[in-house]
Formats: structure tokens, C-alpha cells, sequence
């Protein structure tokens, strides 16, 4: 990594933008940034963040999250936190099938446990 990423990440220019790219919020940034979709999986390994994916989104009747970090409970919940939905699984894994056709159009946070730990958080639409 680039001593000078670092510096400017650690004095928050950059990392804005690597953030951003990170959570899909702006795909564009890459490339602002001069680095490719690779680089900024390398800087979100080497800083052991959780890269939590959920497809196809928006959704209509079922999702599949995947995370690179182990998990067994998925819980959707409502913008006020009021848990709609959750599965679990009985052992850890990287990813999931949960079916969603109950749930009504609208936007929610898909949550990863491991062990009734957080592991973290990803945006869930659903369209139907």
C-alpha cells in the first residue's frame, strides 16, 4: 500500500473515498482514487473489515448474503430496529439463502451474527 494512501487515509482524505467504494455507496471512486476494485478489497482485508454482500438487491422473494467473515444468524430488521425476519443456521458459514416474499416492499438492514456477536450490517431493499 502507498505510504501516501496511508498518511492521507489516516488524515481522512482518502479513506472517505475508500469507505465509500468499500460500501458500494459510489462505484466511481475507485477509479478518483487511481486503484482498482482489488486494491480496496486488499486495504479492507489488511484492516480486517467485514465485507457483508447481499444479491440480488433489490429483491422480490428470496436474497443470498454472503460475508468473508463466518456467520450463523441473519435477522432483518425495519429502519426502526423492530426485527421482520431472521434465520438461522447450524453451523457457521460465508453465505445464505433466506426466503423474503412475506416481507412487504420497503427498506431494511440485513444483520450478520456469529455466536450472537454482530458481525455487521448491509442495506436490503425489497421491490416487488
Amino acid at each position: 500500500m502507498k505510504a501516501s494512501l496511508i498518511k492521507k487515509a489516516i488524515e481522512g482524505g482518502e479513506a472517505v473515498y475508500i469507505a465509500r467504494a468499500m460500501l458500494h455507496l459510489d462505484l466511481e471512486d475507485y477509479y478518483l482514487l487511481g486503484l482498482r476494485k482489488a486494491d480496496v478489497t486488499e486495504i479492507a482485508t489488511n484492516l480486517n473489515l467485514v465485507t457483508i454482500k447481499v444479491n440480488p438487491n433489490p429483491a422480490k422473494n428470496e436474497i443470498e448474503v454472503s460475508s468473508n467473515k463466518s456467520f450463523n444468524k441473519i435477522i432483518i430488521a425495519d429502519i426502526y430496529g423492530r426485527t421482520v425476519s431472521s434465520t438461522y443456521a447450524m453451523e457457521n458459514t460465508l453465505s445464505r439463502k433466506m426466503v423474503i416474499s412475506s416481507i412487504p416492499n420497503g427498506v431494511y438492514i440485513a444483520q450478520l451474527y456469529n455466536l450472537d456477536l454482530s458481525i455487521g450490517n448491509a442495506k436490503l431493499i425489497i421491490s416487488k
